[in-house]
This record gives structure tokens, C-alpha cells and sequence, in this order.
């Protein structure tokens, strides 16, 4: 699932931040609202948590932004927990509300609750012949299983999730490997050659494109972000 946080304090953003991925999120932060509308007008984001009081553009303006084109779920954490500050969100069309400070696990009990009723437990991501099952972290070729290593999922996922977008080395890494502080940049192109090895046994399309010098770009197949439920 990939998450937009929104925080602007750099100590609580990372930490939040930090434990999304270690559940296997993948997120995006920003730390200013105007960056986050920026992300939001060319990325595919399946939930955001949004602080309210931001630099840049607050975050109900992004809120009201986010429903203007989406109905992913929205989970609002702020330290103004007053009831007029919580009706304002929800009437801007939040899904939730979570009051500074608050515990990590609440956190993330909230997000898989939200994660739940928006997608049900068996979401399915599909680009081509590809057919990605996040919550069991399976991924299907032309409806046959395909097996990969947990760290050859991570990084499948994060190129089907940005088909069609050059996406460097240093982004790879720091998504699939940040909390590995034993990895270095050239992992990037190892776990690229297990996969591209994999998906060509099963499938004749180049899936991958290396951008010399730069990173990968992974095709912009169909259908596109859109997520559907069910096998």
C-alpha cells in the first residue's frame, strides 16, 4: 500500500515514517503542504495521514484537494483535538482522526482498520500480465503463482506501483533497503537482475528498462493505478 504522510515536524515524520516501512508501507513524506499537492497531481497514493497545521498549504486544503479526483482514505493526526477542528476534518471529508500525541500502534491499527474498509483483505494490484496481492505478498504471471523473495516482492511492487516512472537508484534503495544498514547502492542492481531472470521465464515482455546512468523504468503497462478487489 502506498501511504502519503504528511508532517512537517521532522522528528515525529521520521519516526512515523520509519515504522510504516518497517510494516511494509511504502510511503511518501513530505513536510510541506505545497510539496504534498505536488506528489498528489502525479503520484497513485492508496491512503494519506495528513497533519492539519502545515507549512506551505494546511492540511484541509489538501484534504479538500484529495477529494476533488479521489475517495482513498484519509487519516488526519493534529494536536488541535478540540471538537470544532474534528468536525471541520470529517466534514471535509476525513475518514478518521488521531489527536497528538498518540501511540504508534494506535497509528497503525488505525491505518490496516482504514486499509480494510476501503479495500477489504484480499486487494489485488494488476499491470499486463502482473496481478499483485499485497496482503499475502503474492504476485501471479497470467494467473499462475510467481515466487519471489521477500526483497524481490518489495521491489516489484514498488516498480508496478510506479509503472511508466524513471525511478534512480538512491529511490530504490532508500525504499526497499532503508532500514538495512548493512546494504549498499549496488543491491539495487543485483535484486533487478533476480527479477528481470524470474519475470522473463514467465513472460516475453521487457518488463524492465534500465536508464543508463540513472536507475530503471518499469513499462507503463494496463490497466493503470486503479486497484480492484478480488482475485
Amino acid at each position: 500500500m502506498r501511504i502519503l504522510l504528511v508532517e512537517d515536524d521532522p522528528d515525529l515524520g521520521d519516526v512515523v515514517d520509519r515504522t510504516l516501512r518497517r510494516e511494509g508501507f511504502d510511503t511518501a513524506w513530505c513536510t510541506d503542504g505545497n510539496d504534498a499537492l505536488d506528489r498528489l497531481a502525479v503520484e497513485a497514493f492508496d491512503l494519506a495521514v495528513l497533519d492539519l497545521m502545515l507549512p506551505g498549504t494546511d492540511g484541509l486544503t489538501i484534504l479538500r484537494e484529495i477529494r476533488k479526483e479521489s475517495r482513498i482514505p484519509v487519516l488526519l493526526m493534529t494536536a488541535r483535538g478540540a471538537l470544532e477542528d474534528k468536525l471541520s476534518g470529517f466534514g471535509a471529508g476525513a475518514d478518521d482522526y488521531l489527536p497528538k500525541p498518540f501511540a504508534l500502534p494506535e497509528l497503525l491499527v488505525r491505518i490496516r482498520a482504514l486499509e480494510r474498509r476501503a479495500y477489504g483483505s484480499d486487494r489485488q494490484i494488476e499491470a499486463g500480465p502482473l496481478s499483485l496481492f499485497p496482503e499475502r505478498r503474492e504476485v501471479r504471471v497470467d494467473g499462475q503463482a510467481l515466487a519471489l523473495s521477500p526483497r524481490e516482492y518489495d521491489l516489484l511492487e514498488m516498480f508496478v506501483l510506479n509503472r511508466g516512472r524513471l525511478l534512480t537508484r538512491d529511490q530504490l534503495f532508500r525504499r526497499v533497503w532503508s532500514l538495512d544498514s548493512d546494504a549498499g547502492l549496488q543491491m539495487v542492481d543485483v535484486y533487478v537482475h533476480y527479477l528481470r531472470q524470474k519475470l522473463a521465464a514467465r513472460t516475453p515482455a521487457q518488463l524492465i528498462e534500465t536508464v543508463r546512468g540513472t536507475g530503471y523504468r518499469f513499462a507503463a503497462l494496463d490497466p493503470g493505478p486503479g486497484r480492484r478487489s478480488g482475485p
